[in-house]
């Protein structure tokens, strides 16, 4: 920073910088690349070296220096930043250097899948980090809904039966056990509901449309047949009697539904749509 303020460069300093254990001191190093490339033969190099740092600060300050080079060589090295583990700060840097005019002319999104599959991969993975932190949002959104029924929905091991817990007491997180194990909601009433299989047998819970349940479980029972289906092991036709539904869930796994209570008072029933299991593995969610 010294040099550069009585424009001048050290380009051994900076070299010898870049091998420093200390890797405040290499990332600092990293940073004068952005202006000190250009003045030696070995700019390259040392950006790769940087590019390649086992510590992710420097690989951070190598990956805003490629923008500013905006060579071929620098996208190169930019790739291979992609490659390596990044964190939130370090992919941040390494798509917007992406995004950058010096790096955009080597690369185009049209064919990145097969010109550049490790960019692909990379933007790929931030494409579905940032979609995941969206939900997140939108899920805790909707769970500070004043007038939200949570429910917990587990099944009665080698039993095939719902065990269901209502809400209580949300500032406690107090459940209590439905007695006759069916939900209870108001028209349009934001539902959240917890479901847990710690059966060795796979289940799942599927609310269907009021007097389909026959319908939809004869038709979960038909799917047994289709050897596309058995090896999927979902066993979740398709219907539109179907309102909402988790995936077929193996021992000790569990999804959260979240929905708002249908528009319509009546009786909604719920199932698990292995097949077999739904005519004993029922209840209903009562919406007046």
């Amino acid at each position: 920073w010294t040099y550069r303020n009585v424009e001048q460069s050290n380009i051994k300093l900076l070299a010898e910088l870049l091998q420093c254990e200390n890797h405040n001191a290499r990332a600092a190093a990293t940073r004068q690349l952005r202006h000190w490339h250009s003045l030696t033969n070995r700019g390259d190099d040392l950006l790769l070296k940087a590019a390649r740092d086992e510590n992710g600060l420097v690989r951070l300050e190598a990956a805003i220096a490629c923008s500013y080079i905006g060579t071929k060589n620098a996208f190169e090295a930019l790739k291979d930043i992609s490659s390596k583990p990044n964190d939130k700060h370090l992919s941040y840097a390494i798509k917007t250097s992406l995004g950058s005019a010096p790096m955009r002319k080597f690369w185009n999104s049209v064919d990145l899948e097969k010109k550049q599959p490790l960019l692909y991969a990379f933007l790929n993975r931030q494409k579905n980090v940032e979609n995941r932190a969206e939900k997140t949002k939108e899920d805790n959104k909707f769970d500070r809904q004043k007038n939200i029924v949570q429910v917990k929905v587990s099944c009665m091991k080698e039993r095939m039966l719902y065990s269901v817990e209502l809400m209580q007491k949300s500032n406690l997180g107090e459940y209590k056990k439905s007695l006759n194990g069916d939900i209870h909601a108001k028209r349009n009433q934001p539902i959240r509901i917890e479901f847990r299989n710690p059966d060795a047998t796979p289940h799942n819970f599927v609310l269907v449309k009021p007097n389909s349940i026959e319908e939809v479980g004869l038709a979960a029972n038909n799917m047994a047949k289709d050897p596309i289906a058995a090896k999927s092991g979902q066993f979740i036709p398709k219907s539109n009697k179907i309102i909402v539904h988790t995936k077929m869930l193996k021992q000790g796994e569990s999804e959260i539904l979240r929905f708002n209570a249908p528009k319509k008072a009546g009786n909604y029933p719920f199932l698990c749509s292995f097949p077999g299991h739904w005519t004993i593995m029922k209840g209903n969610l009562t919406v007046k």
